[in-house]
């Protein structure tokens, strides 16, 4: 029983390392499309949670990677010409609540930074900001970048989150969907 506990022990530690140092494969990046956003991804990423509201014309998905980069994206049948700032604002004060829940804390680590970001030819005005999740005195650090593309009859709000240390790791995968965005 012992031999087996301790090779059980040794999956589940190396399926965790394994998992922790991936990098975004980007042979053969798979095609996703919500609504009218349309882009690749690492053929290693994933659709996580989606759901929608048909009522609200709302639709929304999570791309991850199997380490810890998720790639939000919410999708409007309307248009709404959301202030940059204020989709910063309630993601953090959304953040905080469901923290709390957890018996976590956020603190914001920095100003946030204007950042601009390519797409389809544009420059895309957006926010990067970094905080800190903190739960027994375990700190992870976290940074999300904010954008949105607003059309003529869609909105479409954009996060891309990932731990601190893992941004450089994740960028590529991150990079592959920015060149590759299209939002008709």
């Amino acid at each position: 029983m012992r031999k087996l506990v301790t090779i059980l022990l040794i999956i589940v530690l190396g399926a965790f390392f394994y998992s922790c140092n991936t990098q975004p494969d980007l042979k053969n990046p798979k095609q996703f499309k919500i609504e009218n956003i349309d882009f690749s991804m690492p053929n290693n990423w994933y659709e996580g949670k989606n759901g929608e509201d048909e009522k609200l014309g709302f639709k929304w998905t999570n791309i991850k990677s199997p380490d810890n980069f998720v790639f939000g994206i919410q999708h409007y049948n309307k248009r709404y010409d959301y202030n940059i700032d204020d989709l910063a604002d309630y993601f953090l004060n959304n953040l905080k609540s469901k923290m709390k829940e957890y018996l976590l804390e956020t603190e914001v680590l920095s100003n946030r930074k204007r950042i601009s970001i390519q797409i389809m030819g544009k420059e895309i005005e957006g926010i990067e900001i970094e905080y800190k999740n903190r739960i027994l005195n375990v700190d992870v650090n976290q940074r999300t970048k904010f954008f949105q593309i607003v059309t003529d009859s869609t909105t479409c709000l954009f996060t891309a989150t990932t731990n601190i240390d893992d941004w450089e790791k994740e960028q590529k995968g991150f990079d592959l969907i920015m060149k590759t965005i299209k939002v008709e």
